[in-house]
């Protein structure tokens, strides 16, 4: 999937890793939306299942978490 995203979008490889959400804005290729839905409607009952149990933080600077405390989420 990571490959079709390089390809179809002319992204970098860290560009790809990076991606989160509303944060960056591409291009995005038709050809490859099937996959990537199909992919997402896979993964999302194990990313719920993670929510559920604890995990899905990230790791913010002490001043930032303190002033956004759902910001890691």
């Amino acid at each position: 999937m990571m490959a079709k995203i390089l390809y179809g979008c002319d992204l970098r490889l860290m560009e790809c890793v990076r991606i989160r959400g509303k944060d960056r804005t591409t291009l995005f290729p038709q050809a490859i939306q099937t996959d990537l839905q199909q992919h997402l409607e896979k993964v999302k009952p194990l990313h719920d299942e993670g929510l559920g149990n604890g995990y899905g933080d990230v790791y913010l600077p002490e001043a930032l978490a303190k002033k956004y405390p759902s910001a890691s989420r």
